[in-house]
């Protein structure tokens, strides 16, 4: 029997991530509606600087500057969801195992 070549990774959309972000508007907005707001109570670009600015810059205070970056670059990853093959999944845990085995790890 041949051995078919395992593939490589997808990527696909997070569902949860999108599900979650709806959740969230969705609250917002009913929320507004329920008090007897409109749309345009929430559409202040003031406001929007206040809150993004204050929060982006607390995080930038508390947060390494390495830290940071790094998260930046993985930004994507919170939107997309990376699936891998179980035959790759099997391969790099039996690695790890006969590492760990070589070297006495365990």
């Amino acid at each position: 029997m041949a051995e078919s070549k395992p593939k490589k990774a997808s990527t696909r959309p997070d569902i949860a991530t999108l599900g979650g972000m709806l959740l969230a508007a969705g609250g917002i907005l009913g929320g507004l509606v329920l008090e007897g707001g409109k749309l345009t109570d929430i559409a202040q670009v003031t406001a929007l600087m206040i809150v993004l600015g204050g929060t982006i810059g607390a995080v930038m205070v508390t947060t390494p500057l390495r830290t940071l970056i790094k998260a930046a670059k993985c930004l994507g990853s919170v939107f997309f969801e990376h699936s891998q093959e179980p035959a790759l999944m099997i391969e790099e845990i039996i690695s790890y195992a006969t590492k760990a085995r070589r070297y006495s790890i365990i």
